[in-house]
């Protein structure tokens, strides 16, 4: 009796999973309708086994007893049931929205082929309006906010500019300074860590048919350490290679190097023609590294070596304040006071001008000075490449809300030639929120559209105007 009552559970029992597994897969192929459906569903099974040991001869409570022993962990099994059912309409939800997305996409394509007048127009009023804007303000970005390339602390770098005025000439402001000049700065100017001295000219590069010229840039030992630019091969001079009689040497850029030199590292030591006379080659500063300025500049030379090729054999360049050829650049302490550090700046120059020229009327002459950004455009001289830019990068934008006025316009234009067809859209029963999803697909087509344009007129036009407004 006990045996025929096992087999009989058995069998029962083994029923009872067939079920519960085939409901189980019907329950993964539903969506998912919350805990209270997994109850029920687990409530099912539950009873299902009760009845079954009930037919086999077990009392009510010894078989609903057994089922709960059967089903072990009812509170474990809930939460793996709901966790997967939520999973499961997820991922369903999921391939669902990717379909409609899918299928809308290629209704809008479908729907601005039919208008290709509309089509054309959006994409080339974006596109113009988008590639004009990009250009000005690669050339705006370039002028006026990024600051030199390699360039450490670029913040604490500055220019040093000066205004002297006198009743015997009046009024003038420079952003040039003779040797004079920059040799009492850098002795008796005590507010900075490190000021050098700079000019940048063209000179003779190679001879015979080859013969060209090159930007090159005379500067002081200081200027390389001072700015915090490190070599990608051999070094920079020293003070020992900056001086009158010492070899002359020099240091190449990356753009040089490679494109005309070989970009081998036996370029160390080999001689260069510049001038007058052969200079050899000791270091190759890193790629896009121009100094402060953003000209190209082919070589950098020992400002008292290669003077003499500027400026002539004679020293007067050196001993007279009237050269007024000279830059300079300062590196400020860190938190230290730019407005102090100017004031002092202008008193020691103030003192050398006196001391190079007894013949001017002290009592008149007033010098001030400033430690302007090491951004050009933006000190106190900008140059007129900027003032262009910025004026042009304003008419650009001016461009751009022109042409977001008239993309509005056309969309307007468009959205009333099909208010009958949304209103049959409607009628037969799409869902507000699908159709607000189709009108916005068409404009992020339009606007990829444009801005694939925008990207190619940005390429082209970006390198015309480059070559207008920085021609170096």
């Amino acid at each position: 009796m006990l045996r025929r009552c096992s087999a009989s559970s058995r069998r029962a029992g083994s029923a009872v999973a067939i079920r519960g597994l085939r409901r189980l897969f019907d329950l993964v192929a539903r969506p998912f309708r919350g805990r209270s459906a997994v109850d029920a569903e687990i409530g099912f099974h539950l009873d299902q086994q009760v009845r079954d040991l009930v037919e086999a001869g077990w009392t009510a409570e010894a078989a609903r007893a057994e089922a709960g022993r059967r089903f072990g962990d009812l509170d474990r099994y809930r939460e793996a049931l709901v966790t997967l059912d939520r999973a499961t309409a997820a991922r369903r939800g999921r391939r669902e929205w990717f379909a409609d997305l899918l299928q809308d996409l290629r209704f809008a394509g479908r729907l601005l082929g039919r208008s290709p007048g509309f089509t054309v127009a959006v994409v080339l009023t974006l596109g113009l309006g988008i590639g004009a804007n990009a250009t000005m303000f690669g050339l705006v970005d370039r002028l006026l906010f990024k600051p030199p390339a390699h360039v450490v602390a670029p913040d604490r770098v500055a220019r040093f500019v000066v205004t002297e005025s006198s009743l015997d000439w009046g009024s003038s402001t420079n952003t040039s300074v003779s040797y004079l000049s920059y040799q009492a700065e850098r002795h008796d100017a005590r507010r900075t860590d490190g000021i050098a001295a700079y000019y940048t000219s063209r000179m003779a590069y190679d001879r015979g048919e080859n013969a060209r010229e090159l930007r090159t840039t005379l500067a002081t030992a200081a200027f390389f350490p001072l700015l915090g630019v490190k070599p990608v091969l051999g070094r920079f001079y020293g003070e020992n290679d900056d001086q009158v009689g010492s070899a002359p040497v020099a240091v190449i850029s990356e753009r040089l190097w490679r494109r005309e030199l070989g970009g081998g590292t036996d370029v160390l030591g080999k001689a260069l023609f510049l001038g007058r006379r052969l200079y050899s080659i000791i270091g190759v500063a890193p790629a896009g590294f121009t100094g402060i300025d953003l000209d190209a500049v082919g070589a950098w030379l020992p400002l008292n070596v290669a003077g003499s090729d500027v400026w002539g054999a004679s020293d007067d360049w050196r001993t007279q304040d009237g050269f007024q050829w000279m830059s300079l650049v300062a590196r400020l302490p860190e938190g230290g006071d730019r407005v102090g550090a100017a004031a002092e700046a202008a008193q020691v120059y103030r003192r050398a001008k006196i001391a190079a020229d007894p013949s001017l009327n002290k009592d008149s002459y007033k010098v001030t000075a400033a430690y302007a950004p090491v951004i050009a455009a933006r000190g106190a001289a900008p140059s007129k490449s900027a003032l262009v830019a910025a004026l042009l990068a304003g008419v650009s934008l001016l461009v751009l809300l022109i042409a977001s006025a008239n993309v509005a316009n056309l969309f307007l234009a468009r959205g009333l030639s099909r208010r009958r067809e949304i209103a049959v859209r409607l009628a037969l029963g799409i869902r507000r929120g699908r159709l607000v999803r189709m009108l916005v697909l068409e404009s992020v087509v339009l606007c990829l559209l444009g801005a694939g344009l925008a990207l190619g007129v940005a390429w082209t036009g970006g390198g015309a105007v480059r070559r207008f407004l920085l021609p170096q």
